[in-house]
């Protein structure tokens, strides 16, 4: 019994880890969006995911593979300020609650759930 409660307590995943796991999924999604701008779904991919919303899950990806172990490009987008003649700020909440400043940066929606956008 004690074997089988320490394999439980090893397979279970932190917030950093299952943070890990979402970024990669939502990157890949995004370059598959890039290449996949020919098809009617893939189209709508791409605009949903390059106009991210107040309230959407949100993922900074111009550092994307540069960013490995803070997580601090993955969260909630709280407010984005779009500028003129200076760049646009993001602030986004971390899925731990930390919030986080962003200028010079590209943010793509991570989309939940169908294509009934």
């Amino acid at each position: 019994m004690k074997d089988q409660d320490t394999l439980q307590q090893s397979k279970q995943l932190s917030i950093n880890d299952l943070t890990a796991m979402l970024e990669a999924t939502a990157y890949d999604l995004w370059r598959a969006a890039l290449l996949g701008y020919s098809t009617e779904s893939g189209k709508q991919l791409f605009d949903k995911m390059k106009t991210p919303q107040i309230g959407d899950t949100v993922m900074e990806v111009t550092s994307y593979r540069r960013i490995t172990k803070d997580r601090m490009g993955f969260g909630t987008l709280v407010a984005k300020t779009d500028g003129d003649k200076v760049a646009t700020e993001w602030l986004i909440r971390t899925p731990e609650g930390k919030e986080c400043k962003w200028v010079n940066a590209t943010f793509v929606t991570v989309p939940c759930g169908t294509f009934d956008w």
